[in-house]
């Protein structure tokens, strides 16, 4: 955690024009960390201090990205630096492209704050592949037994497993605290995805 602020100084400090700015956000980030460590069940307090923490991170990103423009003469000695960039953007990103994202590949940087936001996110990326696997498992079989009479009793049979899991994951994401994702991300979950899952009541 540190260190990521650490190198956010750092790249923003060598045009000494956001200076201050990064030290009292970084002064915000860390007091606000602690009050989050310290909150052991989730209430609406917790909720305004996660948010209040991404949209710092937010401005640091910004200022991160303003900054690195500026920085083409180092541009081959800086590539930690711009993945870091890269990771921040992805992982506070309100689009819904975050969800065909591999966020595994920051979990070295991942601050505590944006922890839950990224565990929403890749619960909602695993229900998408879930889905669309499933889908393709259902058109195979259509293709397979075509018309005939027992092609939906045997589809039914055959993805009803699948789709109880389905079921399960949704009724987990909804007990999430969805109010971290952007309103695309969330339509993105719901109706979204879960209109995609309901297409599988055609086989019951």
């Amino acid at each position: 955690m540190r260190k990521v602020l650490f190198l956010m100084a750092f790249v923003l400090g060598v045009t000494n024009i956001y200076c201050q700015t990064i030290e009292e956000l970084q002064k915000c980030i860390e007091s606000r960390d602690a009050q989050i460590k310290n909150i052991k069940k989730f209430n609406k307090d917790l909720v305004n201090l996660q948010k209040e923490q991404l949209d710092d991170y937010k401005i640091l990103t910004g200022l991160m990205k303003d900054s690195f423009d500026s920085l083409t003469a180092y541009k081959d000695e800086n590539k930690n630096l711009k993945r870091t960039l890269h990771g921040f953007n992805v992982l506070t990103s309100p689009d819904t492209l975050v969800f065909h994202e591999d966020l595994t590949v920051y979990r070295d940087m991942l601050p505590e704050c944006l922890k839950e936001r990224v565990e929403i996110i890749e619960s909602i990326v695993n229900l998408r592949m879930k889905i669309e696997s499933l889908c393709q498992k259902a058109q195979e079989l259509e293709e397979l037994l075509k018309n005939t009479d027992s092609a939906y009793a045997v589809i039914q049979q055959a993805i009803d497993p699948d789709v109880k899991r389905l079921l399960a994951l949704i009724k987990k994401i909804d007990g999430m605290n969805l109010s971290l994702l952007s309103p695309e991300q969330r339509k993105y979950f719901r109706p979204g995805l879960t209109d995609e899952y309901n297409k599988f009541e055609k086989y019951y």
